[in-house]
């Protein structure tokens, strides 16, 4: 019994650091300047009349997949090229107490790791969506070093988050404070309960699905994602 209290209460600690299920590996020695051809899925266009005639780009970060399943979510809604923001060095899958520790070290020191890929052409977009787990109560390592690498100047940018029941924390207002010539929308934050799929880790790194009793508390997130389109102002 103790056993089983205490592995509980080391999940619960480690969902409360990476909400929206994150984490970070080592870093690697240096960064790279040389990214590879990125990878985008491209849409039609937006069925909001607000989005005609604009060019969008829903970019994200997901470790768990949870947030990636948002960002497929967005684009069947708003239209628009889907880009998966990825870190050069992969995160681990399997040490999900040491993902909780780095993410911290790496939330507290700023680190922006190198990436996978870059956007050469951020410059045709007017609309970017930006998804990120929670990471520490911010957005996760790779999408600072997106806001950091990308030229957002006079774009709107509309943040996305999931996270595991704590909020967004300072997701938002730290997107604001790395793209401050940027304009900012207000932000849509989705409980990872309330994704089609998603994916619940434990202590161990282990999908461990919640009950569906338990799912049925939250609101479902494609009702909670077309009330915040309908009421956002481009």
């Amino acid at each position: 019994m103790l056993k089983k209290i205490l592995t509980a209460s080391l999940t619960l600690a480690i969902a409360a650091s990476l909400a929206g299920c994150g984490g970070s590996a080592a870093k690697p020695a240096a960064a790279t300047n040389t990214p590879a051809a990125p990878t985008a899925q491209a849409a039609g266009q937006s069925a909001l009349p607000s989005l005609q005639g604009k060019k969008v780009l829903i970019a994200y970060f997901s470790y768990s997949s949870n947030t990636m399943q948002v960002a497929k979510m967005l684009q069947e809604r708003v239209g628009g090229d889907l880009f998966a923001i990825e870190p050069a060095t992969p995160y681990t899958t399997t040490d999900y107490r040491g993902l909780s520790a780095q993410a911290q070290q790496d939330v507290r020191n700023g680190y922006q790791p190198p990436l996978k890929n870059q956007l050469a052409n951020i410059a045709d977009y007017d609309v970017v969506f930006l998804g990120s787990p929670v990471w520490w109560y911010t957005i996760a390592p790779p999408v600072s070093t997106f806001l950091a690498q990308h030229d957002l100047a006079h774009k709107t940018i509309v943040p996305f988050c999931t996270h595991a029941g704590y909020g967004e924390g300072r997701s938002f207002s730290d997107v604001a404070k790395a793209a401050p010539a940027a304009k900012v929308l207000t932000g849509l934050a989705l409980d990872r309960r309330s994704v089609p799929g998603a994916i619940f880790l434990n202590a161990d790194g282990q999908n461990v699905p919640l009950a569906q009793d338990e799912l049925q508390k939250y609101p479902p997130a494609a009702a909670e994602m077309d009330k915040w389109l309908q009421n956002l102002q481009f």
